[in-house]
């Protein structure tokens, strides 16, 4: 199936009817729960955790960390994406990093109140990361 379909269904439920950020990111969490189960006794690090989330969607990363953000910028060919306003990749970036890490993190909106950001062929987004 085509992924720009998809994309462009999202964002007529988001845009038309009753689909919300916050019920993508639930959803997201709900996803990440499945497929990463209960979080294991040895806990991987925050870029680790990342990493497997995004290996799990099939994306390569760039993925770093510095003064309590982590910052995931992806190759991306296109010049607009039809689910930037809701994409859910950074909450199930964000949940699975607490599940696999024990590290909460949550996605940081920028000024035009995306999560996402789209620049010089790379998608980018910044996670807020809190260690207990």
């Amino acid at each position: 199936m085509n992924a720009s379909f998809l994309g462009s269904l999202l964002k007529v439920l988001y845009n038309r009817l009753t689909l919300t950020k916050g019920q993508i990111a639930l959803a997201s969490r709900l996803l990440a729960s499945e497929v990463f189960g209960p979080a294991p006794e040895s806990k991987l690090t925050v870029i680790d955790a990342a990493s497997k989330a995004l290996s799990y969607l099939g994306l390569r990363a760039e993925v770093s960390i510095e003064k309590g953000v982590l910052t995931v910028s992806l190759p991306c060919p296109a010049t607009e994406c039809v689910l930037r306003e809701i994409c859910p990749v950074p909450y199930f970036v964000a949940a699975s990093v607490d599940l696999l890490s024990g590290v909460k993190c949550y996605p940081v909106q920028g000024g035009n109140g995306t999560v996402v950001s789209l620049s010089d062929g790379k998608c980018t987004f910044k996670l807020r990361v809190y260690e207990v």
